[in-house]
């Protein structure tokens, strides 16, 4: 147990439910918090609040506070993000699915070959082009939305 100075009135640290001892008055409470945290990752943007009990003892409570995973600073907004979003959303042909036209061609075709296949190969290979064309505009999307700046919202959306 270690002996306080006159000058420094003994403290005690509380977080939840648990007590920890005064490891010295050389220690500052940001010192102690942030030994706590190797224990207690949700300290990490700790609230600290303090009191003096009846008997003189300095009680430091930390309390953990609800942030935004991160915990970075929101970043600043790319004002062209919305646009560029919505440059990419008009990009993206209606859908319709590329393999339609492949479907109805092979379909007749009983038993399906290696030779029916390779008879029909420029077919095959227009709508595969078809279809990376789509990926690749429905990926433009993603990507523009992935730019914009995050939003709070006041309450969590149902079914969250």
């Amino acid at each position: 147990m270690t002996t306080q100075v006159d000058n420094h009135p003994p403290r005690i640290f509380k977080y939840a439910d648990k007590s920890f001892p005064d490891p010295g008055p050389e220690y500052s409470v940001e010192q102690v918090l942030q030994h706590l945290r190797t224990f207690f990752p949700e300290l990490g943007h700790a609230r600290t609040e303090e009191k003096t009990l009846a008997d003189g003892t300095r009680e430091i409570t930390f309390s953990k506070q609800v942030t935004r995973k991160g915990a970075l600073p929101a970043p600043v907004a790319d004002p062209t993000a919305i646009d560029t979003l919505v440059t990419a959303l008009t990009a993206v042909p209606e859908y319709d699915n590329p393999l339609n036209p492949v479907y109805e061609v092979l379909i007749k075709e009983r038993p399906l070959t290696l030779h029916t296949l390779r008879q029909h190969t420029q077919l095959l290979h227009d709508h595969a082009d078809q279809l990376h064309d789509q990926t690749a505009a429905i990926n433009k999307v993603i990507l523009s939305c992935k730019r914009l700046a995050p939003t709070p919202l006041l309450h969590l959306p149902l079914g969250f």
